[in-house]
């Protein structure tokens, strides 16, 4: 980055394009906004955290590692720890961030930043998802999974009903991209692969809207292929449940249909 800004600028002398160097750095944050670190292991967490509090993030990361370093083992270890979790975190470096949390959770198990620490490294991961769904998931995957221990270990946090309402999202987007691939399989009239990814639906990623049009489709698919009894107990699930969406009707049309093929077979 420098060096194409110096390629692309010229300079009259020495001097003007030492003094260009000196304010970009300055600007980026890697000379001369390094602060001092002080003596006392408190002064360095106080002047920490004030430029924690001034968005000075850069600064702030610079005091807590001076602190880990200068002060192993001190009481409070674990907020300095955690709190250069916080920086990253704020700074929307979700990679470095969910290192750092992660170190907190392993290393000072006793401390009572654990929770919060397993909790904002689950919504690091999270940050990590891309929204395209045919990239990568598995960091949606990942965080789902330890959002979901986090509840587990963790039932008396106060974090409990963000971390469930995380949980929601995660697995209705996860159910969102399983039933894309199942539409696409039933419209290529493969339905063994269709009917794995709406299973995958059903047995995972309960409670949403997802969840009840894949017991639509387990329905459609399985009257496509004759199967009207089981098709008739899929079309019955989806009339039955509470929340009324678009399938809702379709489903009770499926039965009726699937109803008469039945009486017909039976006859």
């Amino acid at each position: 980055m420098l060096r194409f800004a110096i390629r692309n600028l010229r300079f009259r002398s020495r001097r003007t394009l030492t003094l260009f160097i000196v304010s970009f750095l300055v600007s980026v944050g890697c000379v001369g906004g390094i602060p001092k670190v002080p003596n006392s292991p408190e002064k360095i967490l106080a002047e920490a955290d004030r430029h924690y509090q001034k968005h000075n993030f850069f600064q702030a990361q610079h005091l807590y590692k001076a602190f880990l370093e200068r002060h192993p083992g001190h009481e409070r270890s674990d907020y300095a720890q955690f709190m250069l979790g916080e920086t990253r975190f704020s700074e929307e470096e979700w990679a470095l961030s969910t290192v750092e949390y992660h170190i907190l959770v392993t290393n000072y198990g006793y401390s009572d930043l654990v929770d919060d620490g397993f909790f904002k490294g689950a919504i690091a991961l999270f940050k990590q998802c891309p929204e395209n769904e045919r990239l990568d998931q598995s960091k949606c995957d990942e965080s789902l999974s330890k959002l979901m221990q986090f509840v587990q270990v963790f039932p008396q946090s106060n974090r409990i009903p963000e971390a469930e309402e995380y949980i929601a999202k995660i697995k209705a987007r996860q159910a969102k991209k399983h039933l894309k691939n199942a539409l696409l399989y039933v419209s290529q009239k493969k339905y063994n692969s269709a009917i794995i990814y709406l299973d995958k639906i059903i047995e995972n990623y309960p409670d949403n809207d997802y969840w009840i049009r894949a017991k639509y489709w387990k329905g459609r698919v399985r009257e496509m292929r004759g199967e009207y009894t089981q098709s008739l107990r899929w079309y019955l699930e989806v009339e039955a449940h509470p929340r009324r969406i678009d399938v809702t009707s379709k489903a009770s049309e499926g039965a009726k249909r699937v109803r008469r093929q039945i009486e017909k077979e039976g006859s």
